[in-house]
């Protein structure tokens, strides 16, 4: 993760705040549903999107604000399918993402949360690449895998 610049120092919750975008008291609703459901590994907003307490595009915009990452909408990009097959169908689901662009051995990678580092580890060692993520809405790249990634097409099956 080294590729990654933090460029501001704050955690996501912290950044929220300052913006305006949650208070005090949906940061303490996040963290207790962290602290209760430790089995499954729940990013912080991830639970405020799905709590309805945070548009996802408002958690981009703290992923942008955090560290240098290109946002890139994948509705105006043309998605090289070669690279598809680079990814198993079920590893993107999973971690919903999608490789969009290889140069040598780099792999530009759009992600909902570009912060996961079990996605980028796993996905480094599926393709020998160094993964670049980028961030794009959840939404978005969920209406992508499902057009590029599904049954039939030969990039793999859900």
């Amino acid at each position: 993760m080294s590729n990654l610049k933090r460029i501001d120092f704050q955690s996501i919750g912290a950044i929220l705040l300052k913006k305006g975008r949650i208070t005090h008291a949906h940061i303490d609703v996040a963290l207790k549903f962290q602290k209760s459901n430790r089995k499954k590994r729940h990013f912080f907003g991830e639970i405020l999107v799905k709590k309805g307490i945070l548009d996802e595009s408002h958690l981009m915009e703290a992923f942008l604000s955090q560290y240098s990452i290109p946002y890139i909408p994948l509705s105006k990009y043309q998605i090289d399918q070669t690279l598809l097959g680079l990814i198993p169908a079920d590893i993107a689901h999973k971690y919903t993402l999608m490789p969009i662009n290889r140069v040598c051995n780099s792999l530009t990678v759009s992600m909902w949360n570009p912060m996961h580092i079990d996605a980028i580890r796993e996905v480094e060692s599926l393709t020998k690449c160094k993964v670049l993520p980028c961030v794009e809405l959840r939404s978005e790249l969920e209406k992508m895998l499902d057009i590029h990634y599904r049954p039939g097409n030969g990039n793999g099956q859900k």
